[in-house]
């Protein structure tokens, strides 16, 4: 393409300038004495957008990468200290072949210290670079390592380049503090103009060598602890590593040792982690002691992959890629005696090449009402605290329907706590199941059921065994409703093979009002059929059940039920007296009503457009006339209760 400017110059695609433009200047920052000071010593990312050197000149300062030319300049607004690093890319930057150069000078008049023209590793496309093997893209990365001095970044085009050596670009400059560089997040760093880098919270300890001396002590009082990141490589072998100690599959190497500050008790969990934390391949063992040549100690639990992480493959952190899978270790134990635990991070080989190996820990551990999934009551630890887990629990049920516990459903819901049905007897009341129930428990509702209203017992995410419900309204006759497998739930704790372990059971009740009575159990006399679960009850009000939305609802009792604000008027009989709806924000929706009782209108039963003729039916139009080019839908989608038909007349 050949552009054509008003000053009568030519650009033509294949970089050869026609001429310099008539009325062009230079860039102010053409030459480096009159570089930009915009690079900002703060550490972070920014990009210097739309840079143009089509009139830029060619400096005479010294070049690298095979030379630079049409360039322009930047430098750090103050000055570099050592420690820090600059790193300078138009990957992703670059508008159209412009073929960029990059370089960093420690002063002007000087050679670059580093230099790059094509990078090769950028995944932009090229932006419409025509030759073989050729980047128009650059990045430069520069560590400063000598007395403080300002920085300067050259932008230029590649001499000789078949591309053109001049156009318009992006620059995107990151510069990171010394922390970053050596991954240090606790603590000070010292850098060369002498100031201290704040990386982190001060490191007061770092893990033991040995798990017998100064091991360093992890406060888990509040829960969880982060441990900042240690590079184990300088660390030697425990006496105590090979696999038969570990319960892993390699050996723990190049080992570091933390301890808890306190005792894990009795039913709490204590979970060691390094996902997030890793940069070499980890592995992680517990012990209660530490090994010895008496008492070997052998390891509580142990992992070296955790798959769950996702810094997996070689697309992860440093040196994970390939057979080692993820670099980072998970590992969780519950404790079954109180005592202090000792954590060990390590490396699962004897030899490696890695010269950094850094990782850091996060501890966490779980009360026991986290641990057996409570809600309600209190639990007792192994070292005697009592742990609340939540309001009081419901009472278990009983395994004698007339002496069934009652449960208050005033507010419309209620949980029970986990409870164990194998202490229950089978009783000999009936159930409409397939199979009989076995060693069932029962509850019963604490006042009486009001016809209209729907009672619903499950056990979906809490059944640990092959669950059956059942509802009854005395503690003799069969059931008025049962379930065995619930085929809805998708959750199984317990081990049901191809059967759903929870139920769900649902009675509408109709009749009289009485108390109904919930029974749970077991189908059959498997050693499946009894277990531990929770039984969730919940009770649904006519209004809700029948989806009514507006106006009363009267129960089987005679209580008045609010289902919503007052309904408007039920259709009419007749079209000409048809009940006008107002559609004038583009919908309306109308209440559930029964056409029982309606009889057929006068309108013609044929014209409707349907296969059949309409009957019983009612009438309702639009508050205001329909516009030509407007169209109007009606449906019952959803609401009807018996076969419908809409016309529109």
């Amino acid at each position: 393409m050949i552009r054509s400017f008003l000053f009568s110059c030519l650009i033509i695609s294949v970089g050869v300038r026609s001429c310099e433009g008539a009325g062009a200047s230079a860039p102010a920052n053409d030459e480096c004495v009159n570089a930009f000071s915009n690079l900002t010593v703060a550490g972070g990312t920014f990009t210097l957008r739309n840079v143009n050197t089509y009139y830029a000149t060619t400096s005479s300062d010294p070049t690298g990468c095979g030379g630079s030319s049409y360039d322009v300049w930047f430098r750090t607004n103050t000055p570099f200290c050592a420690g820090w690093r600059i790193t300078a890319t138009t990957c992703y930057q670059v508008t159209g072949s412009y073929d960029t150069v990059l370089s960093v000078h420690t002063s002007c008049g000087t050679a670059p210290v580093v230099c790059n023209n094509n990078d090769a590793s950028c995944r932009d496309g090229n932006y419409g670079c025509t030759i073989l093997f050729c980047a128009v893209s650059s990045t430069v990365s520069y560590t400063h390592t000598g007395p403080s001095t300002p920085l300067y970044l050259r932008l230029g085009g590649y001499r000789g380049s078949l591309e053109p050596e001049y156009g318009v670009t992006g620059i995107q400059v990151t510069i990171d503090n010394p922390c970053v560089l050596q991954n240090a997040k606790c603590g000070n760093i010292t850098d060369g103009c002498g100031q201290s880098i704040v990386c982190g919270p001060p490191c007061d300890q770092l893990p033991s060598d040995d798990c017998s001396v100064n091991t360093m002590k992890l406060d888990l009082s509040s829960g969880s602890v982060v441990v900042p990141p240690v590079n184990f490589r300088s660390f030697t072998d425990s006496a105590y590593y090979g696999k038969s100690w570990t319960g892993c599959a390699y050996d723990i190497t190049y080992d570091g040792w933390y301890r808890t500050a306190d005792p894990v008790c009795a039913g709490w969990r204590l979970t060691a982690s390094t996902c997030g934390h890793a940069t070499f391949d980890t592995m992680l063992a517990l012990y209660s002691v530490c090994p010895t040549s008496s008492s070997k100690g052998y390891a509580l639990a142990c992992n070296d992959d955790d798959p769950s992480c996702n810094d997996a493959g070689s697309g992860g952190k440093t040196g994970c890629g390939g057979t080692y899978g993820s670099c980072s270790s998970t590992v969780s134990m519950v404790a079954a005696s109180s005592s202090v635990v000792y954590i060990r991070v390590g490396y699962p080989s004897s030899t490696t090449t890695v010269s950094v190996m850094n990782s850091g820990l996060l501890l966490t551990v779980d009360n026991p009402c986290v641990v057996r999934g409570l809600w309600c009551g209190n639990v007792t630890d192994g070292c005697g605290q009592v742990i609340v887990c939540g309001p009081p629990c419901p009472p278990d049920p009983s395994a004698n329907c007339t002496t069934a516990p009652s449960l208050d459903l005033s507010t419309g819901y209620v949980l029970t706590g986990i409870f164990n049905t194998t202490k229950f007897n089978t009783d000999s009341a009936q159930v409409t199941c397939s199979s009989a129930m076995f060693k069932d428990g029962w509850y019963r509702t604490a006042s009486m059921v009001c016809p209209g209203w729907q009672l619903t017992a499950s056990t979906c995410n809490y059944a640990q065994f092959d669950t059956m419900l059942s509802i009854h309204d005395n503690c003799t006759t069969r059931s008025l409703a049962c379930n065995d497998d619930d085929v809805a739930c998708s959750t199984n704790k317990g081990n049901c093979g191809s059967y759903s372990c929870s139920s769900t059971v649902s009675y509408n009740k109709t009749g009289t009002p009485s108390y109904l009575y919930v029974r749970v159990g077991g189908p059959g006399s498997y050693p499946t059929s009894s277990g531990m679960t929770a039984l969730e009850l919940s009770l649904t009000d006519p209004c809700t059940l029948r989806g009514i939305t507006c106006g009363n609802y009267t129960d089987g009792c005679g209580n008045v039920i609010p289902c919503g604000p007052p309904c408007p008027p039920k259709p009419s009989l007749e079209c000409v007296n048809a009940y006008a709806v107002d559609v004038s924000s583009g919908s309306a929706l109308l209440p559930i009503v029964s056409l029982v009782g309606y009889t057929t209108s006068a309108a013609p039963s044929t014209g409707t457009m349907c296969p059949y003729a309409m009957k019983n039916d009612g009438w309702y139009k639009t508050s205001a006339p329909v516009c030509s080019g407007w169209r109007v839908t009606a449906s019952t989608c959803g609401y009807a209760r018996y076969d419908t038909m809409v016309a529109r007349e």
